[in-house]
Parts: C-alpha cells; sequence; structure tokens
C-alpha cells in the first residue's frame, strides 16, 4: 500500500465514533458532535497516523539500504554526525545495529557474542 493510501486509510479510521475496548467488544460512543470541526478532525487523524506512516518510511529507509534485510542485524560502522537525518540517534559517540524483526511466524531468537567487560545494551 502506497504511504499516501495508508495516510488516508488510517485518517478515515481515526475520524470514526466507533472505538474497541481490551476484550475486543465494540461499544458505541454518544454521536460525534456536530460541532467537530473538519480542522479538528484531521488534526485527531494525524496524531492517529503519523508514527504508523513515520515508523513505515524509517523501515522502507533502512531496508532500502544494500544487504539490508528483515531479520538480519545490519550494524554501522562509523559514528553518527550532525548530518545523519534518517532517524533520532541519542549519542554521537555510539555505534548503533539494528533490525527489523518479521514475527509472523513466530519468535525470532537473537544471539550475542561474548562482549567481555564492554558495555552493551540490547
Amino acid at each position: 500500500m502506497r504511504p499516501t493510501n495508508l495516510l488516508i486509510a488510517l485518517a478515515a479510521l481515526a475520524s470514526s465514533c466507533t472505538t474497541m475496548q481490551l476484550d475486543q467488544t465494540v461499544r458505541q460512543r454518544p454521536p460525534c458532535p456536530a460541532a467537530t470541526s473538519r480542522v479538528e478532525t484531521a488534526r485527531q487523524a494525524f496524531f492517529f497516523a503519523f508514527p504508523l506512516y513515520e515508523t513505515a518510511r524509517v523501515r522502507q529507509l533502512m531496508l532500502s539500504a544494500p544487504g539490508a534485510k528483515v531479520n538480519k542485524l545490519r550494524h554501522r560502522t562509523t559514528l553518527c554526525g550532525p548530518g545523519d537525518r534518517s532517524i533520532t540517534m541519542p549519542n554521537t559517540d555510539t555505534l548503533y545495529s539494528a533490525a527489523w524483526l518479521d514475527l509472523t511466524d513466530g519468535p525470532v531468537r537473537l544471539s550475542m557474542p561474548l562482549m567481555g567487560s564492554r558495555y552493551h545494551s540490547v
């Protein structure tokens, strides 16, 4: 699905007046107030859809790099600098590794080599 089609579908979903409870039963809210403006509906749709769109954008960007695959760690070999704008990196003195995990067939096992006394975080 193209990002623009995804955004339109998510905006329509966000502007509906039906919610789901945790037990998956549908309950009806009171009718949507007529005073809700289109601007407010668009604002709510944006805040609902933007994280999903941004995640899809970053995933496509990262998986389009040469050698990138799903369920495979991709290691950075250089430190981040001011020109790195694909995603926010919290530290400029840290080497990062990232992977997009496909969990549709169940859990994925992540194996780490022994790191000795070096600091690492997973």
